[in-house]
C-alpha cells in the first residue's frame, strides 16, 4: 500500500510539473509544483577514520522526504523519528588519504 501511494504521488507531481502551472513570484515566473514541493538537501560526507580529511558537501533538490517505518525489526513510533532515521546513514567510499575504502 505504501509503495502504491508513493508511486501515485510521484506520478501526480510529474504530471503537474509537465503542465503549465506557473505563477509569478517576486517578479519571475516559477513552476508552482517546484515552488511548493522542492526541498534543498545538503549532504556532508566525512571520514571517521581520518579526522584531517576535509568533509565533502553535496547539494541536491528532492521532492519528498523518506520516512523509515522499521528500524532493524524495531518499529518507529513517530513521524519525526522515521524521518530522522532516513536522513542519517553511512556510505563506503574510497579515501584519497588512506588509499582504501
Amino acid at each position: 500500500m505504501q509503495q502504491d501511494a508513493d508511486e501515485c504521488m510521484g506520478a501526480l507531481l510529474s504530471a503537474f510539473k509537465s503542465g503549465n502551472f506557473t505563477k509569478e513570484i517576486d517578479g519571475k515566473q516559477v513552476n508552482i509544483i517546484d515552488h511548493l514541493f522542492d526541498i534543498e538537501m545538503e549532504s556532508k560526507l566525512t571520514n571517521p577514520a581520518v579526522e584531517d580529511e576535509p568533509e565533502e558537501v553535496k547539494s541536491e533538490t528532492v521532492k519528498k522526504l523518506n520516512c523509515h517505518i522499521d528500524n532493524g525489526g524495531k518499529p518507529v513510533d513517530s513521524l519525526h523519528e522515521g524521518i530522522a532515521l532516513s536522513l542519517k546513514g553511512e556510505v563506503e567510499k574510497f579515501s584519497e588519504a588512506t588509499q582504501s575504502n
